[in-house]
């Protein structure tokens, strides 16, 4: 999911400019569509409808369903039947002008699989901590499946857990 065709310009552009791959101008390009996608993040974090807006109402009709006290963009973008157009005709006038559909689709892909790759990164992370425990040099059996193998379980110890 981080591994996005959408995103290789994000992951990569840093170290094809060090390297000198990429030249002024593609950075500076690249710097600008950075700072486009920050600030479409955080306005769709940070732009709230409260159930007293004109907005709310609109988006509660349109989709059907009722929205809470309040919902931000960023929020309304996770919702089923969704999409970048709907969430673009709700941005402020003035953003809408700063902005481009692509940029926002490329935001909504980021937040939408941001909690899966932290989870995932979480997993890894703990998984990784145990590669260093050293398994016990007296270890020689493994009781759990004993019962459930019959004949000999031929054993090759390794030094440490990830191994």
């Amino acid at each position: 999911m981080a591994l996005r065709y959408d995103n290789a310009d994000q992951r990569l552009s840093q170290k094809g400019f060090e390297i000198g791959l990429l030249g002024n101008d593609d950075w500076e390009r690249f710097n600008l569509k950075r700072d486009r996608i920050s600030f479409l993040r955080n306005t769709l974090i940070n732009t709230k409808f409260k159930r007293s807006d004109i907005q709310y109402s609109i988006i509660s009709q349109m989709l059907g369903i009722n929205l809470g006290d309040s919902i931000t963009l960023s929020q309304l973008a996770q919702r089923q039947g969704v999409n970048s157009e709907l969430i673009f005709k709700f941005l402020p006038s003035e953003i809408q002008s700063k902005v481009n559909l692509n940029d926002l689709d490329i935001t909504l892909a980021d937040s939408l699989y941001e909690g899966y790759i932290k989870n995932q990164n979480n997993i890894n992370e703990r998984l990784n901590t145990s590669d260093n425990l050293k398994v016990p040099e007296n270890f020689t059996t493994l009781s759990s499946i004993e019962g459930q193998y019959r004949g000999p379980i031929p054993f090759i110890f390794p030094e440490y857990r990830g191994d």
